[in-house]
């Protein structure tokens, strides 16, 4: 029997059997469009919802197929992607007198730690001189440590 499946001059259809017949169907990672008669590629991007996760892009590969990539400044396998962390690696490139402070997808900001003042990029910052006003009793000396 000639099915009218084989008279489509396409691969996206295929012939499968259903009860008892031969029944014309569109292949993996298509869907038949009533208006045009045809089989055409599933794009799962293009789909009301994407299957990536937030902060991620939908690439389709083929037919029903498709990659999910971390945008820029996030990190993950494109379901789930989280902003990078500067903080994380060696103190965000802080200096030693400053702790890291995460602000945002690959942003941070360098913070005087306890007892330094005056952050300087690429310097850090000043020790905070206990000594002045002269707060120790007369005939003594006073040294400010870290």
């Amino acid at each position: 029997e000639d099915l009218e499946c084989y008279k489509k001059n396409s691969s996206n259809w295929r012939c499968i059997e259903y009860n008892g017949e031969a029944v014309c169907d569109c292949g993996i990672g298509y869907t038949f469009d009533p208006i045009t008669t045809e089989c055409k590629a599933v794009n799962k991007c293009e789909s009301g919802s994407t299957p990536c996760g937030n902060n991620s892009l939908c690439i389709a590969t083929g037919p029903g197929k498709f990659n999910c990539v971390c945008f820029e400044n996030f990190t993950g396998d494109g379901f789930i992607c989280r902003p990078i962390d500067p903080c994380q690696k060696d103190n965000g490139g802080c200096e030693v007198t400053t702790y890291c402070r995460f602000t945002g997808p690959n942003q941070h900001a360098c913070i005087c730690n306890v007892g330094f003042t005056d952050y300087v990029p690429g310097q850090g910052c000043k020790l905070i001189n206990m000594c002045t006003p002269a707060k120790c009793p007369k005939n003594s000396d006073c040294e400010t440590y870290a």
